[in-house]
């Protein structure tokens, strides 16, 4: 699906900011699919219909390992860099969000195109899609 880190970052990104914030599961933890059309930042770039997967509570190192065929290779073959962006996700504050956004840039501002509006846009978001004021 994604060939390019910084097309599927992006993509997941302007996906998270549509929706309107995190996807929550029924234990109150971000979740890779709610099954009602919302994704966490790694589940947007999932197969939606690997229902085993989409409902998997594993962090990512252990989801690589149990389903490594059926994960994207733009996932495999940058692993750190999807942490900081599940980091920058699941973040519940601006502070936070900001730390984990300026470690995204830092790391891989030379492959990753953070100037599009989207990364502003979650920065500012709220968790569990309410806006927060700053």
């Amino acid at each position: 699906m994604f060939y390019d880190l910084s097309d599927a970052m992006n993509y997941s990104v302007k996906k998270i900011v549509e929706q309107g914030g995190q996807c929550i599961g029924e234990d109150g933890e971000c979740a890779y699919s709610d099954f009602e059309g919302k994704h966490c930042a790694i589940g947007w770039l999932l197969d939606h219909y690997d229902e085993q997967m989409m409902e998997s509570t594993l962090d990512l190192d252990p989801l690589i390992s149990e389903f490594y065929e059926r994960i994207p290779k733009t996932i495999t073959q940058n692993v750190t860099a999807f942490k900081l962006l599940m980091e920058f996700h699941d973040s519940r504050s601006l502070i936070e969000r900001q730390i984990c956004f300026d470690n995204l840039r830092e790391d891989y501002g030379d492959v990753v195109d953070f100037q599009d509006p989207h990364w502003d846009a979650w920065l500012k978001m709220g968790t569990v899609g309410q806006t927060q004021k700053i």
